[in-house]
């Protein structure tokens, strides 16, 4: 009887393998391990496809058996060592990849990963050796590169660890952690220059679709158009007639990230959006002295994108009011008589109204020219009318609270996006869990390799869709108040291709009527919305299982205390939540030099309307300290597993050093005392029943 698959079988199973064919990989080397118990690849296959699985006790075992059969195979050795590794068994994995190193000590992988495990230990002398070797050995090593860098920037080598960062993005243009990690660092440490390499990683970001929300970069992005856009001496010089409306389009359509970006994410920068908004008005009073050319074109399109996202959140004077109307008059007087409006006049009324409001506009006009204006403002919101009908919903919406939250949710889903974080490689769970470093008691979270996921409070779905790309074979059903923002999240499913996710309409109170429980629960940003957030957080546990883990996001007393200011004076004013009475008051917001005002300007909800409106007419709001927040999880059962927020984790950290001191609350109260502009957005934090 042979001990050996024959080699007409051997070249199968590495061919399946190769070309990932993995479900009739698996399937053969099932049969080798059973047919040929000692022929060493069949188990070395099989324990790589189980480790991809995330089967990793499975995989234990065939990898021991590859190992056992060839201890001299140091890709045996390293596959047992990734094994440990993901089972959070460090000293073995350390073990194993030793053990690799040993057999081959040209292996610049085996170097990188013992360098990743000398991180989660603390030795980061250790890691710095090992990553450099890698590096040595592998020169366009773009992870070791990154990783070097993650190194670095905990020893507070800041520039050293931009360098690599920026490495890793040289050798791997598309590699989407080495960007983040830049990002943040640059930020955090305020060490951005401008430099024709640094835009290139700029305009990198902005060009690689799904690698970063915009709004991650939006100040970042400001900053550099402000350095490269003198706004002051442009409208001097057009104030002294030394340009005309023609020249200074031109000059502005020369900055490409601006009009770039302006197409992505609203600009959030007050200079800048009165520049924006001059312009506009401009263009609206000289639209038919004006010579049309292709920079004018490309600026209009861009300013019309702008303001379909901010959701024309730009102040009108009374006299563009009466302007726009003699448009609209002079267009309908055009179509009666069978004329075409021309590309400037749909483009500057696109910059005022959506013309998906416009019931008498023909999307027919200049269709091939100005496609992606009425993809946004026509298609992509006839693709949603259709899709509201089809989306299910359960339960009845009851609670007044609720019903009036819905309301506004319905009138302004919440937020308009375009882009957003999509990894190159999703997590499994346990890892995923691992990589955020929380205090979790009950480990049997770690063992759950296919989790069922609720997103209770999705909105238009920009964090559900990045979930479901983030953990790997995970399950969503993602709920919300409002059909408007669910058939936005749905939309943007279908063209991602995205096939994870249910979409229901459903009130966090009726989540009694789906007889399910799930692994892990994120609700941010709703229960402080809730007339009862407590009932509203005992709704989400009796769904949770037992060993499961919740993220909640609330907003902070201390954090918002310029917004409670602001929220005050509204009532006061009795100012209603309608489109002219907010933009009319934010106005006033812009040119106010009061302190709780102009704070406002630096929170990315300031720039568009339904995040403006959530940010401060929100029908309902409750606020919360630390200390209430631990005596809720005391109430509920709950342990504080720890905050989300990597920068605000930094900046405690430099202060309480104790690794246990990120799971104290009473630390954090004080940190937050001290520091009280922390949480502005809200707390965002994670627990699980003790």
């Amino acid at each position: 009887m042979s001990i050996q698959p024959s080699e007409a079988e051997i070249k199968s199973l590495y061919t399946f393998f190769i070309n990932k064919n993995f479900y009739e990989a698996e399937k053969l080397s099932l049969i080798f391990t059973k047919k040929y118990p000692k022929f060493q690849f069949g188990w070395k296959v099989l324990g790589a496809l189980y480790l991809q699985k995330g089967l990793f006790e499975n995989a234990l075992n065939a990898n021991f058996r590859s190992f056992e059969l060839s201890n001299k195979d140091h890709e045996a050795a390293y596959n047992l060592a990734i094994n440990f590794q993901n089972l959070n068994k460090l000293k073995k994995a350390n073990e194993y990849y030793s053990l690799a190193i040993e057999i081959n000590p040209n292996y610049p992988e085996a170097f990188n990963n013992l360098g990743i495990i000398n991180v989660y230990q603390n030795n980061l002398d250790d890691a710095y050796l090992n990553y450099t070797h890698a590096i040595k050995l592998k020169p366009n090593f773009a992870e070791a590169y990154n990783n070097l860098g993650n190194c670095l920037k905990k020893q507070y080598k800041y520039e050293d660890a931009i360098i690599n960062y920026k490495q890793a993005i040289n050798f791997q243009p598309n590699y989407q952690v080495a960007y983040l990690n830049w990002l943040v660092l640059i930020e955090q440490e305020k060490l951005f220059t401008i430099s024709d390499e640094n835009l290139k990683i700029v305009d990198n970001l902005l060009n690689f679709k799904n690698l970063i929300r915009p709004s991650y970069i939006s100040k970042l992005v400001t900053t550099i158009i402000n350095k490269k856009i003198d706004t002051k001496k442009i409208l001097n010089n057009y104030s002294k007639k030394n340009i005309n409306l023609r020249e200074l389009l031109s000059i502005i359509s020369k900055t490409p990230l601006l009009l770039k970006f302006m197409s992505l994410y609203p600009l959030t920068d007050i200079e800048l959006e009165n520049f924006l908004r001059f312009i506009r008005r401009e263009i609206l009073f000289q639209i038919y002295d004006l010579s049309f050319n292709e920079d004018i074109k490309n600026f209009q399109i861009a300013l019309s994108n702008q303001l379909y996202i901010n959701e024309y959140i730009y102040y009108e004077n009374s006299d563009e009011k009466i302007k726009i109307f003699e448009l609209i008059s002079k267009l309908k007087d055009k179509i009666r008589n069978k004329l075409k409006p021309s590309i400037i006049e749909i483009l500057c009324l696109s910059s005022y109204i959506p013309l998906n409001t416009l019931d008498w506009f023909n999307e027919l006009f200049h269709k091939k020219e100005l496609y992606e204006i009425y993809k946004r403002q026509i298609i992509d919101y006839d693709t949603e009318k259709k899709i509201k009908s089809k989306i299910l919903s359960i339960g009845n919406i009851t609670d007044n609270v609720s019903s009036k939250v819905k309301e506004q949710y319905e009138e302004s889903p919440y937020p308009r996006w375009l882009s957003l974080t999509i990894p190159s490689f999703p997590k499994l769970f346990p890892k995923y869990l691992i990589d955020k470093k929380l205090n979790i008691l009950n480990d049997k979270i770690l063992n759950i390799h296919k989790p069922n996921i609720l997103i209770a409070g999705c909105g238009t779905g920009q964090h559900s869709i990045e979930i479901s790309q983030t953990i790997a074979n995970c399950e969503i059903l993602a709920i919300d108040l409002s059909l408007a923002s669910l058939s936005y999240a749905k939309r943007k499913s279908l063209e991602l291709n995205i096939n994870n996710i249910e979409y229901i309409q459903s009130d966090i109170l009726n989540l009694n009527k789906f007889n399910k429980k799930f692994d892990m629960i994120d609700c941010v940003g709703v229960l402080h919305h809730m007339d009862h957030p407590i009932k509203g957080w005992q709704c989400l546990l009796d769904s949770l299982k037992h060993e499961g883990i919740i993220r909640i996001g609330l907003y902070s007393e201390i954090g918002r205390k310029d917004i409670i200011k602001t929220k005050e004076e509204i009532n006061k004013l009795n100012i209603d939540c309608n489109l002219n009475e907010m933009v009319s008051f934010r106005d006033n917001i812009i040119k106010s030099d009061e302190k709780h005002h102009r704070s406002l300007f630096s929170m990315n909800d300031f720039y568009n309307v339904s995040e403006f409106r959530d940010l401060l007419f929100n029908i309902q709001e409750h606020r919360f300290s630390l200390k209430q927040i631990k005596d809720i999880l005391d109430t509920l059962g709950l342990n504080f597993c720890g905050f989300e927020n990597q920068k605000i984790i930094n900046k405690f950290n430099k202060i309480y050093l104790n690794k246990n001191d990120l799971y104290n609350l009473e630390l954090w109260d004080q940190f937050e005392q001290s520091e009280n502009n922390l949480f502005t957005e809200m707390y965002v934090f994670w627990c699980q029943r003790k």
